[in-house]
């Protein structure tokens, strides 16, 4: 009989405090609004206390209190009574990685109805040990002689150093702010700090509310055009889940943004349709079909609102160099014909396309059969800009799936145009290339650094498919996730079958 592998607790919860990116006290208020947020807390009061040696800082929610169960799955690492994908939360570590901090090392938790009902206990760092105490009949026997009048919920109390005591009471607002700012402004959660209540971030300008509907559900987006520069970590397109910030990220048609309005028009969009394929540290989603094409469609969104109000440039008007790229894009085009590598087409995927049909007798069947793709170049965009194109027609037939990944019936053929190379001066963006999706384009950054050291024809079409190749793969690797061996391997496999 086998012994059970020993644990290193203090260790284990540094490692996953060490997993976040930001210092230690605003992980720990991000944890402890988010635990509140998963308990259905509908407002969240923040309080500071300075002591002597220690600071003070207190979590109090309305949510519905841990019942003895959950209390006892509470001071279990890694035992959680949530179910990934109901909330932020799944892990069951949360806020008591901070007793891994140095900046911490107690906290104290009270939940129940009243100062009559209700479970105590005081976790804390002993050297490195980690250790808990639990009362269900006196506070005192856990904060000792200081007054506590506990009221319906769950209340953490955290102690501070005093330089992360002074830091942390200076910055709470914006640190709320920037982590649940979809939460106050959508009236999810009420905050306040010191009595006083935390209002949304928002700068000075228009805001528009705008609905997806995406795979039967609804997305709800706010839309921004500022008249003030907005932060580069929340410009273009911030995602959240159930109120709390995940990540944000640029839209590769940012070059198409009139003048000094890429700086100055933003996202945020609730996509807690997503909750249970976030990461373990709740900054990034798994990279996979959903997540990636939700985020498609809330880019795609995001350019209509930009082009409805005429903040987008639809023309080229600065042409690089007329180079005759046909060859090349024969060669991609080939390349992305084998059934190895046609995944990489943006055109390439025959099940997105497939139009369910119904046979002579009126019946929906279902009739796998393997799609394929037959190169047949056509121009895939027209007017100005530069562009050649590679891909053509795909063919073929399948099963085709409903919205809930159902089997529905069999499918009949649909046609696509091919891709374009765009090949501009974008001298701002420090890019070599990226993809375009809404264009079904990749653009080539004449004007980068590097790239200007290929003028002649023969490095000129080295580097050309190199970038192609770059942008199309880091294209899909946000649907489908490959680690680096795999990356490098895919990308020496087209480069070599285009460059024969």
């Amino acid at each position: 009989m086998g012994k059970p592998l020993p644990i290193k607790l203090y260790e284990t919860l540094l490692n996953l405090l060490n997993m976040y990116t930001y210092k230690d006290e605003e992980v720990l208020v991000l944890e402890a609004v988010a635990n509140a947020i998963d308990a259905k807390a509908k407002k969240i009061d923040i309080t500071f206390e300075q002591g002597k040696n220690y600071g003070y800082i207190t979590f109090h929610n309305d949510g519905t209190p841990m019942n003895k169960q959950d209390f006892e799955n509470y001071h279990t690492v890694s035992l959680s009574s949530k179910t990934k994908g109901e909330g932020i939360g799944f892990a069951g570590v949360g806020a008591k990685i901070f007793l891994a901090s140095p900046e911490g090392g107690e906290i104290v938790t009270i939940t129940g109805r009243d100062s009559h009902n209700f479970l105590a206990s005081v976790m804390y760092r002993q050297g490195r040990d980690v250790e808990y105490d639990t009362s269900s009949d006196s506070i005192s026997k856990i904060i000792g002689k200081k007054k506590i009048n506990h009221k319906y919920g769950t209340s953490y109390i955290v102690r501070l150093s005093l330089k992360a005591y002074q830091s942390l009471k200076e910055k709470i607002t914006p640190i709320l702010q920037f982590w649940f700012n979809y939460a106050i402004m959508s009236k999810q959660i009420d905050l306040t700090v010191d009595r006083t209540k935390v209002k949304a971030w928002e700068p000075g300008g228009d805001r528009f509310q705008k609905t997806i509907i995406w795979k039967k559900q609804k997305i709800n987006c706010y839309f921004w055009i500022s008249k003030e520069e907005i932060p580069e970590d929340q410009r273009h397109i911030t995602y959240s889940v159930f109120g709390k910030r995940i990540k944000n990220e640029s839209v590769d048609y940012a070059y198409q943004i009139k003048g000094d309005k890429n700086n100055k028009v933003f996202c945020l969009a609730d996509v807690s349709v997503l909750a249970k394929w976030l990461n373990s540290n709740k900054e990034d989603f798994q990279r996979n079909s959903p997540t990636g094409n939700l985020r498609s469609a809330i880019k795609a969104e995001f350019y209509r609102f930009l082009d409805e109000h005429g903040l987008l440039q639809k023309t080229i008007n600065k042409l690089s160099s007329n180079v005759v790229v046909n060859e090349l894009t024969r060669a991609i085009d080939r390349a992305l014909q084998s059934k190895e590598l046609r995944f990489l087409s943006l055109y390439s995927n025959p099940q997105m396309r497939l139009t369910v049909v119904a046979d002579d007798e009126g019946d929906i069947t279902i009739s796998p059969v393997e799609g394929s793709q037959k190169g047949k170049g056509t121009m895939g965009r027209s007017g100005k800009g530069g562009g050649t194109d590679i891909g053509g027609e795909d063919e073929g037939s399948g099963v085709a799936q409903d919205e809930d990944d159902g089997d529905v019936g069999r499918t009949k053929e649909q046609k696509s145009r091919g891709l374009s190379i765009i090949v501009e001066d974008f001298p701002k963006d420090p890019r070599e290339g990226w993809v375009d999706p809404d264009n079904k384009a990749v653009v080539y950054n004449s004007s980068h650094s590097f790239n200007q050291m290929f003028s002649e024809k023969n490095t000129f079409d080295y580097n050309l498919a190199r970038v192609v190749i770059s942008s199309l793969i880091k294209f899909r690797n946000e649907q489908v996730q490959m680690d680096a061996r795999t990356t490098l391997e895919l990308f020496e496999k087209v480069l070599h079958s285009v460059w024969k």
